[in-house]
């Protein structure tokens, strides 16, 4: 998930665009519509779509000094901004509130006060102004006058948090002993406001996209957060500790039990103090990560690698990387897109397993040097590899803000009952908050309500139990009674709308789910409002007549769920729609018992996905289906297991089956080869259980023959060729078949596109006979296709080119006759297109290779003068084609080659001159500077063979020099291909008679040397 922050600019605006219309008070460019200045907040924002009339433009700002304090502090603050006004200073004073919305005027100001009361610290609407103006004020060098400023509003120094704050104290609060009075003080900010230019909207660092995850984003703040001022604090302090160059920097690990709001607290932080990552906010889920105990098991992180894979392909779609990649690949190309940057990032790994050694710990760390890593998890074993943040128990303060967020309980019992009641439920965050929604929803009236809940729960809750037993992984360990309680007594309350969204939610993955797919399922299932008061835990077997949900309705009916959710903190808002609890979707599962609406919604949330990938289908575009793919591979989960029933109708087992397969093609399209093919898999084992039902069915046998195609495309990847030739036969098979069924005959292009893959598994499989068989079958499709379109000059090439490669498969299985008849058939067409296509040069160098494998028959054959003519004919050829493109390395090699060709059949013909000349023109071609790449790696053989040849023409007319020279220049090249190849066992033979070769003819000429030098001649 990643969320697009409240710190962008556009934010700003909106909440600036809502005073200003309601005031007719504002910036004249927000008054006039226009897009946001530059220096406001470092982001350029959108015209507003209605602009407020120009005339009423007034100037808001810029304000001299920004004054933040709490609900108790207004008196106060009201004399200090009299105080101030007298003294010439522009201020604005905000009074927090709950609530994480900025107030744009900050932005607009020079400096930032913040009135320093014990309850200042406890306000996060204060916490989240006082941390915006922290990061700005940051911006500046160190020897600038500050921008941040404190007023110490209590005696002593102990709750003004973090440390580092105080330094910005500039006086004590009128009326606290050595404190100054309203006038003093306006003059000492006066004086500091004197020295500033600028706005912090001026300063502020820009952001990128924020929270974001393999397949989704999130911009909307913890809908419950109260307290944690500290713990943020030390978390922005751990993450952001200077570090030495060339060292590397460790991560932050915030620990706790379960049930605390650690992931809570990630994303509190992530709202607040995101401006400092620029280089954008990244969240993983660490918990399927395991401990590597062999080293080969670091190249595969299983848990990491698919995440690290879909981050890739949001952040550059056109990788090219997929799950065969070794990790470590993966790990540094997203490395160098996230430091190419060249800013801070953030990198969150949330749920971090327990037991994860140092090895694979480090694989999870942030992939770049700017990058900052929060490790979440319940365990303290990773106290000792990162700086540790322990979560405690929320404080009694901030667990009554979430339980009463607007006032507290009055009067002692209901002050009793409240802490009674968050006791219990351990003070967990979301706990308190649905405390909160059912106080809500049971009282009529204020006086009571906490003391009316604790009766409530002093009584036994039917299956609470149970229910605390079938969750106890994911229900806090010491409190999962009552909070089990508290859950079911939350999913009672819901209203109709909320409960068919959890409905839809318990079929569906733990993912955020789009409003537009939640309203397109509940319009396909044609289920009308759920209005009905009956208990949540009924199953209803006979459902009334329902008056179907429309496009015009279901808008309204799927916000009302929304909001009925997020008000009972079963849900949050995403950027894609809303983020359903699991909590609640699998409270749903276990209690609850299957009703009919809830069926009828699972099949229309597969209908929905259906039709969504079969229009991504049709656009080759599959991103609009990245943030529905996790529902859909849990729709289809049990495909493989699932049986076909009666009531299946054929649209089902189509839809169910096409689904699954879009999915899997779009995992193809991302990478994801591995999970494509469990998928595949999974289709196949359905549809034969569905063809056995209906074997006639036109649509299942297309879709079985292709699933067959592609499990064989996906198993000759990993090298099972057996398996995948197989599949290919099936596949083949049921086209077969098929065709025979239709009256439109057989499609030439799905056959011959199999042929190709079955001759292509066979020649590697080494099954010469098999591979003859279905190029043969090839050369007729190709051939059919040529038929219908005869003035096709590209098929007329293909076909002729089929001849050929038939022709090399007949000399495999030594059929010298049978491949002479091919290449003869092919020759005519090859020519006749070189000859009309004299400026393309592969279509004039195709004969070329026709008469040279027509040579190499007539070799084998011993018809050396035939075998010479053809020889002739190609090097004619090829040099004619070498002069089309003179530049071309490759062009030259078949010169070369031909060269080497003629000299050995000039050898035979006992003609060792103009063989000498050949092999000499060889060399000068492959020895050649521009062209000595085209004759390295295997094909060094052939130099290797043309410098031996020589060596033993001279040796044979008793040069022994000129033959040693050949012979030494041969040596080296056949010890580097012995290298390259060890098992070659001919290789190995030649170059030891090579080498005994090179130190006969040193011997002798030692010899000779030393005879000259005694004779005296020179």
């Amino acid at each position: 998930m990643g969320w697009k922050p409240w710190w962008d600019g556009s934010s700003y605006t909106g909440q600036a665009q809502k005073y200003a219309k309601s005031t007719g008070y504002g910036p004249s460019w927000l008054l006039a519509g226009s897009p946001m200045p530059d220096d406001t907040f470092g982001i350029q924002c959108p015209p507003f779509a209605v602009p407020l009339p120009r005339e009423r433009t007034f100037v808001s700002g810029p304000y001299d000094i920004f004054i933040c304090h709490d609900h108790a502090a207004a008196a106060a603050v009201k004399r200090l901004t009299a105080a101030l006004a007298a003294n010439g200073v522009a201020c604005y004073a905000h009074e927090a509130t709950a609530s994480s919305e900025l107030q744009p005027k900050l932005a607009t100001s020079k400096s930032f006060l913040a009135w320093a009361s014990a309850e200042f610290f406890q306000s996060r609407g204060c916490q989240t102004h006082l941390a915006m103006a922290w990061l700005a004020s940051g911006q500046e060098p160190q020897n600038a006058p500050s921008r941040l400023m404190l007023v110490n509003a209590t005696s002593g120094l102990k709750h003004i948090y973090p440390l580092s704050l105080r330094k910005h104290l500039i006086a004590m609060a009128p009326g606290l002993p050595d404190a100054p009075d309203y006038p003093g003080l306006a003059e000492r900010l006066h004086a500091r406001c004197e020295a500033l230019s600028g706005t912090l909207g001026g300063l502020y660092p820009g952001t990128q996209d924020g929270w974001t995850e393999p397949y989704d984003r999130l911009s909307h703040p913890p809908a419950q957060f109260a307290g944690r001022a500290r713990e943020l604090w030390d978390i922005h302090s751990a993450l952001n500790t200077p570090v030495s160059p060339g060292q590397p920097r460790r991560g932050v690990v915030l620990s706790g039990a379960a049930g605390l709001g650690k992931s809570l607290l990630a994303r509190e932080y992530a709202f607040r103090f995101g401006a400092a990552y620029p280089g954008g906010i990244f969240r993983l889920s660490g918990s399927e990560a395991q401990a590597v105990l062999r080293l080969r098991e670091l190249a595969d992180n299983p848990a990491l690698k698919p995440q690290l894979l879909a981050l890739l392909h949001r952040l550059q779609p056109d990788h090219g990387f997929d799950d065969a990649t070794p990790f470590a690949t993966l790990s540094a190309r997203l490395g160098e897109i996230l430091g190419q940057r060249n800013q801070p990032f953030l990198w969150i790994v949330d749920d971090l397993a327990d037991g994860i050694n140092g090895p694979s710990l480090r694989q999870w760390l942030a992939p770049a040097p700017q990058g900052r890593t929060l490790f979440i998890t319940r365990s303290q074993r990773y106290d000792q590899r990162a700086d540790p943040v322990h979560l405690p128990m929320l404080d009694e303060s901030s667990a009554l803000a979430v339980l009463s967020p607007e006032r507290p309980p009055s009067g002692r019992d209901e002050q009793d009952a409240a802490r009674w009641l968050l006791d219990e439920a351990g003070r967990h965050p979301r706990f308190a908050a649905m405390l909160a929604a059912l106080t809500e929803h049971r009282r009529h009236k204020r006086r009571g309500a906490f003391t009316r809940l604790l009766h409530r729960f002093d009584r036994k809750i039917p299956k609470a139990d149970e229910f605390a037993h079938q969750l106890v992984e994911i229900l806090p360990a010491d409190h999962a009674p009552i909070c089990a309680a508290i859950l079911i007594e939350t999913l009672k309350s819901l209203d109709g709308p909320a409960r068919d969204l959890l409905r839809l939610g318990a079929e569906l993955a733990e993912h955020p789910l789009s409003l537009e797919f939640i309203q397109e399922s509940l319009v396909i299932s044609g289920l009308g409002v759920d209005d009905r008061q009956e208990d949540l835990f009924t199953l209803f077997l006979n459902e009334p007549q329902e008056v179907p949900l429309t496009r015009d309705t279901v808008a309204s009916y799927v916000e009302q769920g929304v909001a009925s959710l997020v008000g009972h903190a079963l849900a949050e808002r995403t950027d894609q729609g809303v983020m359903l609890s699991p909590l609640a979707t699998r409270a749903l599962h276990h209690v609850v018992p299957n009703s009919p609406r809830q069926m009828l919604l699972r099949e229309s949330a597969l209908q929905t996905l259906y039709i969504q990938a079969e229009t991504c289908l049709a656009s080759r575009d599959w991103c609009p289906l990245d943030a529905l793919a996790p529902h859909g591979r849990t729709l289809i989960g049990d495909l493989r297991e699932r049986t076909i029933e009666d009531e299946d109708s054929a649209a089902e087992i189509t839809g169910r089956t096409r689904l699954a397969l879009h999915l899997a093609d779009r995992d193809l399209a991302h990478g994801a080869r591995r999970r494509a093919l469990g998928i595949y898999r999974a289709v196949n084992a359905y549809l034969i259980r569905a063809m056995a039902v209906d074997s006639q069915n036109s649509v299942r046998q297309r879709d079985f023959a292709r699933v067959q195609e592609q499990l064989g495309d996906l198993l000759a990847e990993q090298g099972d060729r057996a398996d995948a030739l197989e599949h290919y036969r099936k596949s083949l098979g049921i086209r077969v078949y098929m065709a025979r069924q239709e009256s439109s005959g057989l499609d030439v292009h799905d056959p011959l596109r199999l042929h190709i893959k079955l001759r292509d598994l066979q020649q590697a499989l080494g099954d010469a006979e098999g591979a003859l068989q279905s190029q043969q079958a090839v050369l007729l499709l190709r051939a059919k296709l040529a038929q219908r379109a005869p003035d096709d000059e590209a098929l007329t090439a293909t076909v002729a080119e089929s001849h050929a490669e038939l022709a090399e498969l007949h000399l495999r299985l030594g059929q010298r006759d049978a491949a002479m008849t091919e290449l003869e058939r092919a020759l005519p067409d090859l020519e006749k297109l070189a000859e009309s296509h004299g400026g393309d040069v592969h279509y004039v160098r195709a004969p070329a290779l026709i008469h040279g494998r027509m040579g190499d028959i007539l070799l084998a054959r011993d018809d050396l003068s035939g075998a010479l003519n053809r020889y002739r004919t190609a090097l004619g050829i090829v040099e004619r084609a070498a002069r089309l493109e003179p530049g071309n390395p490759e062009w030259r090699h078949d010169v070369a080659l031909f060269h080497k060709k003629l000299g050995e059949t000039l050898f035979g013909l006992d003609d060792a001159t103009e063989a000498e000349t050949h092999f000499k023109q060889f060399l000068a071609i492959a020895e050649h500077p521009d062209c000595k790449a085209s004759f390295a790696g295997p094909r060094a053989v052939d130099t290797a063979v043309v410098h031996i040849r020589l060596g033993r023409h001279f040796d044979a007319a008793k040069d022994l020099y000129a033959a040693l020279t050949h012979y030494q220049a041969a040596r080296p090249l056949l010890e580097q291909l012995a290298i390259e190849w060890p098992d070659n066992g001919d290789l190995r033979k030649d170059l030891g008679w090579l080498r005994n070769r090179v130190k006969m003819l040193e011997d002798r000429r030692e010899s000779e040397l030393r005879r000259l030098a005694r004779s005296g001649r020179p």
